[in-house]
C-alpha cells in the first residue's frame, strides 16, 4: 500500500506531493532523503517506473495490489451546534460503496432536466437615413444532457425552407434558411417535407444544427435613427433615437451604444436621463460617447439628445460632420429569435424517457455587429 506520492525535478525539487496514509514520521523530507540517496548511491542504475515518459511496469495486475480497496470512514458528528452545520447535506455511508453512475442516479430526481439551446448572432449595418446595407444572421441549436439517453428524440420546427428548395408551402409564414447542415447521428429523412429531425441526445453538450440566413427575412430586435442638427463654431447638437422591435413581455439587458466623436470636442451636455436606468459617459482620452441601458423593454423609444461643446472654434463644419459615428450598440435578448425559427413539439420515442426526462427549450439572439452611420 502507497504511503506517500511525489515527483521530484531532475534538481530534486519536489513539484507534487501526495500522503495518503499519514503514517510517515517526517513527510515533508522523505522526498530529500530519497534523492540524496539515488544521487550518491554507488549504484546508479535504479529501476525507474516511468523512463522517458514510457510506463515501465505499470501493469494493472501489479498496481492493484497497491491500491486500497476499503474506505475508510468519517463518523458523522453527533452534537452540531445550529447554524453550522445541516445533517441533510451529509452523505450516506453506503453512498461510498455505490458506482459513481449509481450514486448519481440516486442523487437525481426523477425528471433529469435536458437543456435545449437555440443561440442566434445577428450583423446589422444602417446608412445614415436608416435603409439596411447589410444583414446576416448565424444561428445554433444545442443540447445539453447530464445522463445518457438510450432513446430517440423527435424534434418538429415551423415550416423551413432551405436555400432554393421547391417544396409546397403549407404555413403563412415559413422561415426561409439560406443554407444548414446537421448532426452526423440526425435522422433528416423527414425533415424537407415536414422539417422533423430524430437523434439520440448524448451525455454532455451536443451540437445538432447550425443554419444561416441573410435579407429581409432576418427581424431586427432594435432601429436606430440619427439626426445631427447645427454644427457651429462652439458646438454640435445631435440626437440619438432607439426603438425597440420586440413584444413587452421580452426584456432586453444590459444594452451598450457606443459612438465616436470630434477630438475637438472637451464635453458634452445631455438632457436629464432615466439614472436608475441610463448611463452616459463622454471619454475625453478616446474621443467616445458611451450610453448604457439596463434594461430596455419591448415596444420602447428611449430619446438621447446632446450638445457637443468645441475646445477650439473650428469653421470646417463637413470634417466635423464625418467624425461624428458610426454608433455601435451591443445587446442580448433571451426568449426570442431574430430568424423565427421555432420548435413546435418535442417528443421521446420511449414513454420511460417521456416521463423521467424534462425538456428546458431557451432562445437567446446577441448582436455580432450592429452599426448605424449618422
Amino acid at each position: 500500500m502507497i504511503s506517500q506520492f511525489f515527483v521530484l525535478n531532475p534538481r530534486g525539487n519536489c513539484l507534487l506531493i501526495k500522503n495518503y496514509k499519514n503514517d510517515l514520521k517526517k513527510p515533508n523530507e522523505t522526498a530529500e532523503i530519497l534523492f540524496h540517496k539515488i544521487k550518491f548511491s554507488q549504484s546508479k542504475e535504479c529501476p525507474p517506473i516511468f523512463d522517458y515518459g514510457v510506463p515501465q511496469e505499470t501493469q494493472t495486475k501489479n498496481l492493484l495490489k497497491f491500491v486500497p480497496q476499503n474506505i475508510s470512514r468519517n463518523k458523522t458528528p453527533t452534537i452540531v451546534k445550529k447554524g453550522l452545520l445541516k445533517q441533510k447535506k451529509l452523505v450516506s455511508k453506503e453512498a461510498h460503496d455505490l458506482p459513481i453512475t449509481s450514486f448519481r442516479q440516486i442523487k437525481k430526481a426523477s425528471k433529469s432536466p435536458i437543456f435545449i439551446d437555440i443561440t442566434e448572432e445577428i450583423v446589422f449595418q444602417f446608412d445614415s437615413q436608416g435603409s439596411t446595407e447589410r444583414s446576416e444572421l448565424s444561428g445554433k441549436i444545442d443540447i445539453k444532457s447530464f445522463t445518457g439517453i438510450s432513446s430517440e428524440l423527435t424534434v418538429v420546427f415551423n415550416e423551413l425552407v432551405i436555400g432554393n428548395h421547391k417544396k409546397k408551402i403549407i404555413s403563412e409564414n415559413p422561415i426561409y434558411l439560406e443554407d444548414i447542415n446537421f448532426y452526423q447521428k440526425c435522422n433528416i429523412s423527414r425533415f424537407d417535407q415536414d422539417s422533423i429531425i430524430t437523434f439520440t441526445p448524448e451525455s454532455g453538450i451536443l451540437n445538432i444544427l447550425n443554419y444561416r440566413m441573410s435579407g429581409q427575412y432576418i427581424m431586427s430586435p432594435f432601429r436606430i435613427f440619427t439626426n445631427i442638427g447645427s454644427i457651429t463654431s462652439k458646438n454640435i447638437s445631435l440626437t440619438i433615437k432607439v426603438q425597440s422591435n420586440y413584444p413587452m413581455n421580452k426584456l432586453a439587458k444590459d444594452v451598450k451604444i457606443s459612438f465616436p466623436v470630434p477630438k475637438e470636442v472637451c464635453s458634452a451636455q445631455f438632457e436629464k436621463l432615466n439614472p436608475k436606468n441610463e448611463i452616459i459617459k463622454f471619454k475625453k482620452n478616446k474621443n467616445k460617447i458611451n450610453w448604457r441601458i439596463k434594461k430596455f423593454i419591448g415596444d420602447e423609444q428611449l430619446i438621447l439628445s446632446l450638445n457637443l461643446i468645441l475646445l477650439s472654434n473650428s469653421n470646417n463644419q463637413k470634417r466635423l460632420k464625418s467624425q461624428i459615428g458610426p454608433a455601435l450598440m451591443k445587446f442580448s435578448l433571451p426568449n426570442y429569435s431574430s430568424s423565427g425559427l421555432q420548435i413546435q413539439n418535442l417528443k421521446f420515442n420511449s414513454k420511460q424517457d417521456s416521463n423521467k426526462r424534462t425538456l428546458y427549450v431557451k432562445y437567446q439572439t446577441y448582436s455580432g455587429s450592429f452599426i448605424k452611420r449618422f
